[in-house]
């Protein structure tokens, strides 16, 4: 299944990360995102995910949406079988 997807980060120095000296100018803490959607040529499906203090979204967010669109096609197909059958 092919997919089509973005990652990003987003630098952040909220109160969380000043209480734990996180914030250094020029070496900031980030989130990772990463969205998509698939299939690529003919989507139905799109997600999102946002991980708080995650660094790089393509290692840590994109794991998780390809699960989350994985999980949808594999729904998707159990429920095509039941039809089937009734």
């Amino acid at each position: 299944l092919k997919i089509a997807g973005k990652t990003g980060t987003a630098e952040y120095c909220d109160n969380i990360a000043q209480a734990a000296n996180l914030c250094t100018p020029g070496n900031w803490p980030s989130h990772a995102w990463f969205m998509a959607y698939a299939p690529y040529d003919d989507p139905e499906i799109a997600a999102v995910a946002f991980v708080y203090n995650g660094g790089e979204g393509a290692s840590v967010a994109a794991p998780i949406v390809r699960k989350v669109i994985d999980a949808y096609f594999e729904l998707k197909a159990v429920d095509a079988a039941a039809n089937v059958q009734r």
